[in-house]
């Protein structure tokens, strides 16, 4: 194909995707404008319970708490977007590792039943700086530069990224449900005239690299209760061989 052809493809494609940026962006900057301020110092949490016949963690948070802080640890990030020519055409060479992105956010951005579901983590940690009285259930406590109480502002700042990660979600939920429903987890018959036609026109590999993209910022909103569960867990880390 003349050179020039592929040059005219390669500014087509890349003004397609600076126009995806742009989106995303602005879908982001309004999702972290639900997050009012930031919390500085140094953190402490105490747990304290007194109730009778319970473990200070139950066997469910500890399974959820061990798992996410796995799974973060592990979780990949798209950062580029490489391209390839074949026959005169121009594919994403990394288009797998978009669908590698997609596929590890799964239990904790879409499946709602997974323990590790973000809100289902926010709930189980907000629970427990909710509660004030130690006999009725696990309580934590969080305190900055060993001296002041922040425990509701902390849960506020939890709350916070919580809705700015509801909010990135909600907006491209259309698109992951038929990410994740009709084309890399399962092939509900819903989406089947929708993958056919962006199948062959290309155009699902803009929507993969686009929610893959995504994920990027949502990892980044996910690093409070990232934070929360590595105290608790302190040195759970992927052991060397």
């Amino acid at each position: 194909m003349n050179e020039n052809i592929i040059a005219s493809e390669f500014e087509r494609i890349k003004d397609k995707f600076g126009n995806i940026h742009k989106e995303l962006s602005k879908t982001v900057d309004e999702a972290r404008n639900k997050i009012e301020g930031q919390i500085e110092g140094r953190l402490s949490i105490t747990i304290r319970n007194a109730a009778l016949g319970q473990d200070i963690i139950t066997e469910e948070d500890r399974a959820r708490f061990t798992h996410f802080v796995a799974k973060f640890q592990q979780l990949p990030e798209i950062k580029t977007v490489d391209l390839v020519e074949r026959n005169g055409k121009l594919f994403v060479e990394n288009i797998e590792d978009a669908k590698h992105v997609l596929n590890e956010f799964r239990p904790i951005v879409w499946n709602q039943n997974d323990s590790i579901y973000y809100n289902r983590l926010y709930k189980s940690i907000s629970s427990k700086l909710f509660l004030k009285d130690p006999t009725t259930g696990t309580i934590l406590s969080v305190v900055r530069n060993k001296k002041e109480d922040i425990t509701d502002l902390f849960n506020k700042f939890l709350k916070n990224h919580r809705d700015a990660i509801r909010f990135i979600l909600k907006s491209y939920g259309p698109d992951l449900d038929y990410l994740y429903n009709g084309v890399l987890q399962h092939s509900d018959k819903d989406f089947s005239k929708r993958l056919s036609a962006e199948f062959y026109s290309g155009e699902l590999s803009y929507i993969l690299i686009k929610n893959a993209f995504l994920l990027g910022p949502v990892k980044q909103l996910l690093i409070p209760f990232f934070y929360f569960a590595s105290i608790l867990f302190p040195n759970y880390q992927l052991g060397a061989l």
